[in-house]
Formats: structure tokens, C-alpha cells, sequence
């Protein structure tokens, strides 16, 4: 009894309980002290930004880390006092206020916020609450579906952070990654089942956000491309549109003054000899055809009849008529053929007032049957069909619009923003205009807002078509996106800690039971048992553990009826029960079978002082007993030949197993059914044990 004592003591198990509980409550401060490092960066790097911007959101993020910081403590001061229960759940208020608040002032942090707060709140629940997962793996699912309701119901507009200063939303994660190192760094030696779950809790938080964050720079990158191919097509729809336009015009301005009068009727005007009358009915005529054709197509704003000098002779403005338009373009252009003037910008024309003062001229030359040219006339078009026909907006979303640059920069067509713009010069013009080219591209448009744009070079007409649809309103599909993304990410890192306690219970708490085992049977409780109903490896240890246990125990009560008698017989035993627990302690610390396998035989014949000792087991069939562990390079090589005995009345070991019964041989050589080895050529005596889980008994 002495000796059982005196292993007894090996096992202190009161004693560490306190060293536990002063660690706990040492890194819960500490933790909490690092909130208010936190709480006390974020406050102070916003303060540059609101001398910057004046935004009054900024004061209400700063709000929240206040209100957080004041709640951290009474959190320091339960922990100090030891009432880590009630300090989780002000570390927990702290981390919502904190985060929750700041949902409410920024429009574009979700991700950030979502991660930095599922990741703290774990982190706060496993320190503080580690008991309770299901109350902060609680207070984790309340936060994410206050954030999809925030993101989902707008209360007031956002500020947009990241596009302002998108260092101040990255510095969380730093923050975040220090404080899992400080706990993963205190915790990792402390226990197998610490190890496994922060294992599993660090691949999860990196993983996870990880994939939250490429799904997202994809979603973002998907749906910038898919807006600039909408832009695209478009903007592609709209040349055509224009071209048919020109079209029209050209067809109208060709058709007109085909009747059999209209040659004779412009001589007749031309004509100084020409009666009052005559040249007044010639004059009529013409003027009424060229008024009809205003009205008729709404295309054109005025009409010109110009002589062959460049004197206008009919204008259905009749004070134009008598100007020289000699020195024009579309005049000299107009008597050589069909003729389409490019459009420009000219503030001085006498039109209805509008934004911008644009003329596009048409021209033709009129020809006599013999093909002389005998007049040039002139068609200004309306440019409102065309403002019309770029202030259709289907396709182009909340903000798109489309507009037409001339080769000046000046704005040819109504843009749908009515803010004054009279000329454009972005990126997009520039590379139009002075390269000639088109193409698409993400930069600032003229209102000064982040657009896609797609622009088309039109060369016949030196003009810019410009499709371009607000940057933000892509994004607002897209934070949505995130959101949803940073929900999942969130729901997904809380189902891999859960899993990872699930796992790491089933693993550690069977190696913790057994080695709980083993110390009260070091105390002296031989009576108890290791059972776990496991079909794994664990479960075959503690079967095989409890096997010895109670072979052991046979040992022991057959050494203590014959203590009196046999006081060296009693000592020898004692040693053998030292070795067994030995054995026992070494299965309870190591979880490899394998080389918990190898370590037994080591010890085994270590302790029992003997010349060689080996261990079989059963495979599958329960034919043959396969040799898994051998001391001594006797061992080494039949491990190397696999050596196996097949079950029955051959060796030993075979009718051992067959009978489920010892089998000792004090010589050897005299055994009937012992199988001699050859590794083995000194042996003199020889034992085989079997060793039989409860379910074989």
C-alpha cells in the first residue's frame, strides 16, 4: 500500500485547477486592456477625417467606439474581481456597440465590419464564456442579422469610408490577427483539445474572410464588366440611331424641289428681269415647299436657298436672306455634292434658348436637267430629336446617360445632370478626340463622380458618343452583394467553431477520461474502468487499457493474499504494478496508437527485466495475429518480415488467442505447441497473453 502511495503522488489534480482559473482571469485582463488600445486607435485616426470632410456620420462611428470603451469597464472590473461570466457579457456589449454603431455610419465597411466583429466576439466568447458557445455563438447570429437589416432598410445616408480613407477601415484586421496570436500564443501548450480548436477557429478565420473577400473583388469586377458590355451595346445601338438620323435628313434634303417647277421657279428669283409678280409667286412657291418640309418632319430649323455667289435668295427666316455665306464650308462643299457639316458649338445663333448652341448643316447642290448647278440649298437640322434620342435612358440604369462631345470638347446634346456643363474634357474625350479611338474605361465624368464609361468615336461627324452610368450605383448592387457574402462568411466561421468544438470534444475529452483513469488507479481505485463505446482508435486503447487494468487487478489481489507469506513475492508485484501504471500513463498521454503500441512493449520489458517482449494483433478475418510492435533488433526484423502466426494450436501465441487463455512455458523447448523464432535463439521461457476488449469477452 505504501507504494501505491507513493505513485499517487504523481498525479496532483487539485492543485492545477487554481494555476487554470489565475491564467483565465490574467488573459481575460489582458484582453480587455487591449480593447481599450483598440477602442482608443480608432477614435483618435478619425479625427483627421472629420476636419477633412465635417461628416456628422464620423461623430456617430466615434459615438460607438465610446460607448464601447465604456463598456469595457465594468468589464475590467469583473475580471479583476474573478467574475469572468459577467465581464463576457460587457466584452460582448462592448464589441456590438463598437461595431454596430459604425454599421450605421458607413456605407461601404460591411465586410470589414462584419469580419472584425465575428472574429472579437469569438475571441471574447472563448476567453470569457468558453462554456456557453451557444450565448455568444447567439450574440454573433443577433449582430449579423442587425447588419443585413441595416444594410437592407436605409435609415439615413451612409459615408462612404473606404473611398475617402480606406486605411481606416483596414486597420481593424491588424488589430484583430495581434489579438488572436496573444490568445492562440497563451492557450496552444495548455491541452490537446486547445491545440485542435485553435487550429480549427485560425484556419476558419482565414480561410473564410478570405473567400468572402475574393467572391466579392470578383462580384465587383464581374459587374463592372457586365455594365460596361450593357454600356457597350447601348451606346453601339445609339450610333446606329444616329447614323439613321443623318440618314433621313440627307433623304429629306435630296427629295425636296424634285417637282417639274422648282429649277424654273429658283431662275425665276434669280432673275432681276423678272415682273413683280412673277418673281413673287416663284418666291411663294418655293418658300411654302421649304416650310412644308419643317413642318412636316420637325428634322430640320431652317432652310436656306443660296445663288451660286453665296447670297442667300429664300430663307424661311426671311432676315437671313441677303447674307453672304460665300466664305461657309457647307457652301463651297454644297456645290460639289451632298455635304454634312460636322457639328459645333456657336452661343450666337438666334435659336430657342438652351444649354448649348449647337448647329449641324446639311447641304446640297440644286442642277438644272442638263446637270448645272444653278443653286446650293441649305438645311440647318433640329437638334432637339437628337437631344431626344440621346435622353433615352433604356438600358442605362438609375444614372446612365448618353451625350455627344464635339471635336472642341463642347457639349452637342442636353446631358440628363442639368448643372451648366458647356464643355467636357475627361479622360474619356481626350482619348476620343485626340486619339481618335474609342473604347471603355472607369474614371471621374464631368460631374465629378466615378462613372463607366463606353465612348465612341464618330469620324465623319468629329464628334465623341459618351454611354456612362455612376459607379455608385454599380457599387449599391454590389455592397448588397457583400453583405449577403460577409453574412455567410460570418455563419460559415461560426458552424467551422462549433464543428471544431464538436471534433475536439470527441477527441479530447475520451484521452482526458482515460487519463483521469489512470491517475485515481495511481490513488489506489483499481475498481476503475476506461470503457469508452468507441469503434475507433480510442476506443480500442481504452478496451485494451481496461483488459490490463483487470489482469492487473488479478495480479494485485493475488499478490495481497499471499503478503504475508510472501514479502519479496509481494515486492516483485508492487514493481509490476509501478510498470503497469507506467504503462497506463503512457497510454493516457499519448494519442498515436501506433507508437503508444511501441512505447507499452518498451516499457514492458523495461520494467519487467525481460529478454524480449512482442505484441500481436488480430486482423480483420481474426485469422492471423499480425505483429504491430517488437523490442530489440529481434523485434526490428520480424517487424521487417511481417511477422505474422495464424490463429489455433501452432505456436503460443496462436492457442493463446484460440483458448483466450495464458499460456506459460517455463522451458521452452519442452512446450508442444511453442513455435521457435529464429531471431530469438536464447529464449528459455516463454509467456503469451492475451489482451481482450469487452466487446471479444
Amino acid at each position: 500500500m505504501q507504494e501505491r502511495e507513493t505513485i499517487s503522488t504523481q498525479y496532483p489534480q487539485q492543485g492545477s485547477q487554481q494555476p487554470d482559473a489565475q491564467r483565465r482571469t490574467q488573459l481575460a485582463i489582458r484582453a480587455i486592456m487591449f480593447g481599450f488600445v483598440f477602442t482608443i486607435i480608432a477614435a483618435v485616426s478619425y479625427q483627421p477625417l472629420y476636419r477633412q470632410t465635417g461628416a456628422w456620420q464620423i461623430l456617430l462611428a466615434v459615438g460607438g467606439i465610446t460607448l464601447g470603451t465604456l463598456c469595457l469597464v465594468p468589464a475590467l472590473r469583473a475580471a479583476r474581481q474573478g467574475q469572468l461570466e459577467r465581464a463576457g457579457y460587457w466584452a460582448l456589449a462592448a464589441v456590438f456597440a463598437t461595431f454596430g454603431i459604425g454599421e450605421l455610419a458607413w456605407a461601404d465597411a460591411t465586410l470589414v465590419q462584419v469580419t472584425s466583429a465575428v472574429a472579437l466576439m469569438i475571441l471574447a466568447g472563448s476567453i470569457f464564456l468558453p462554456q456557453q458557445w451557444i450565448l455568444w455563438g447567439t450574440s454573433i447570429s443577433v449582430y449579423i442579422v442587425y447588419t443585413l437589416l441595416v444594410n437592407s432598410v436605409p435609415l439615413w445616408t451612409r459615408f462612404e469610408i473606404i473611398r475617402v480613407q480606406p486605411v481606416t477601415q483596414v486597420t481593424p484586421l491588424p488589430l484583430v490577427l495581434l489579438l488572436i496570436w496573444l490568445i492562440a500564443s497563451t492557450l496552444w501548450s495548455r491541452s490537446i483539445r486547445n491545440r485542435l480548436l485553435i487550429g480549427f477557429g485560425v484556419i476558419a478565420l482565414l480561410l473564410a474572410p478570405a473567400i468572402g473577400v475574393f467572391s466579392a473583388y470578383r462580384a465587383l469586377q464581374d459587374g463592372q464588366d457586365q455594365v460596361a458590355a450593357q454600356l457597350e451595346s447601348v451606346a453601339t445601338l445609339k450610333e446606329a440611331e444616329i447614323q439613321t438620323w443623318i440618314n433621313t435628313l440627307q433623304s429629306h434634303l435630296v427629295t425636296w424641289g424634285t417637282g417639274p417647277d422648282t429649277i424654273p421657279d429658283i431662275r425665276a428669283i434669280q432673275d432681276e428681269s423678272m415682273t413683280g409678280s412673277e418673281y413673287w409667286d416663284a418666291y411663294s412657291r418655293l418658300s411654302q415647299q421649304m416650310r412644308q418640309l419643317i413642318y412636316l418632319t420637325g428634322l430640320f430649323e431652317e432652310m436656306l436657298l443660296i445663288d451660286l455667289q453665296g447670297e442667300v435668295i429664300l430663307a424661311t427666316n426671311p432676315t437671313r436672306e441677303g447674307d453672304d455665306y460665300s466664305g461657309e464650308t457647307y457652301f463651297s462643299q454644297g456645290m460639289a455634292g451632298p455635304y454634312v457639316e460636322p457639328p459645333y458649338y456657336r452661343p450666337t445663333l438666334d435659336r430657342a434658348p438652351s444649354p448649348s448652341q449647337v448647329s449641324m448643316t446639311f447641304s446640297r447642290p440644286m442642277l438644272d436637267r442638263s446637270g448645272r448647278v444653278v443653286a446650293v440649298l441649305v438645311g440647318r437640322a433640329n437638334f432637339e430629336t437628337l437631344n431626344a434620342l440621346m435622353l433615352e435612358r433604356a438600358g442605362l440604369g438609375e444614372t446612365g446617360q448618353t451625350y455627344l462631345v464635339g471635336a472642341n470638347y463642347a457639349v452637342l446634346t442636353l446631358e440628363r445632370k442639368e448643372i451648366g456643363v458647356t464643355f467636357v474634357r475627361t479622360q474619356a474625350t481626350e482619348a476620343a478626340i485626340e486619339g481618335g479611338v474609342g473604347g471603355s474605361d472607369i474614371y471621374e465624368g464631368y460631374h465629378g463622380d466615378t462613372v463607366i464609361g463606353v465612348y465612341h468615336w464618330l469620324p465623319e461627324l468629329e464628334m465623341v458618343l459618351l454611354a456612362e452610368q455612376d459607379q455608385s450605383e454599380i457599387l449599391g448592387t454590389i455592397y448588397e452583394t457583400w453583405a449577403i457574402n460577409a453574412g455567410l462568411v460570418a455563419v460559415l466561421v461560426l458552424l467551422a467553431i462549433v464543428l471544431a468544438l464538436v471534433i475536439t470534444r470527441s477527441i479530447a475529452a475520451p484521452l482526458a477520461n482515460l487519463a483521469e483513469v489512470t491517475a485515481r488507479m495511481a490513488e489506489g481505485e483499481l475498481e476503475t474502468t476506461a470503457i469508452e463505446a468507441r469503434e475507433d482508435e480510442i476506443g480500442k486503447l481504452s478496451q485494451a487499457f481496461d483488459s490490463m487494468t483487470f489482469q492487473m487487478r488479478g495480479l494485485i489481489d493475488s499478490l495481497e493474499h499471499r503478503v504475508a507469506a510472501r514479502t519479496q513475492e509481494l515486492e516483485r508485484r508492487s514493481s509490476f504494478l509501478e510498470a503497469s501504471t507506467e504503462v497506463a500513463r503512457a497510454a493516457a498521454s499519448i494519442l498515436d496508437t501506433d507508437r503508444l503500441i511501441e512505447q507499452v512493449v518498451v516499457l514492458i520489458r523495461e520494467r519487467f527485466n525481460l529478454y524480449y517482449v512482442g505484441l500481436f494483433l488480430l486482423d480483420e478475418a481474426r485469422r492471423w495475429a499480425v505483429m504491430r510492435a517488437g523490442t530489440g533488433e529481434a523485434g526490428q526484423a520480424m517487424l521487417a518480415r511481417d511477422h505474422r502466426l495464424e490463429v489455433g494450436d501452432g505456436s503460443m501465441i496462436g492457442w493463446s488467442i484460440a483458448n483466450r487463455q495464458a499460456r506459460i512455458a517455463q522451458e521452452a523447448g519442452a512446450d508442444a505447441v511453442r513455435l521457435a523464432t529464429p531471431e530469438l535463439p536464447a529464449t528459455r521461457s516463454e509467456a503469451a497473453l492475451p489482451l481482450q476488449s469487452r466487446a471479444d469477452a
